[in-house]
């Protein structure tokens, strides 16, 4: 979920990717803060607070930004 503007929704992942709009109760993982935030870590250009177990699902975005450094703490 983020704020300034609010937006919620759930990406879910196996054989398909679906979105859906709100957060899915007991989703394993969450990715919250301002709008501004989330998106520049999800573009790597900032830090993108994702615990270690999780991490495999923002690992590829690196690649696709064509980043060399990895931001994340």
């Amino acid at each position: 979920m983020t704020v300034d503007p609010d937006v919620a929704f759930t990406v879910e992942v196996d054989d398909q990717v679906r979105v859906t709009d709100g957060v899915a109760p007991g989703a394993p993982v969450a990715l919250q803060g301002r709008t501004i935030d989330v998106l520049e870590g999800l573009s790597v250009r900032a830090p993108l607070p994702v615990d270690a177990e999780y991490r495999w699902l923002t690992d590829g975005l690196q690649r696709t930004f064509e980043s060399a450094a990895d931001p994340r703490p």
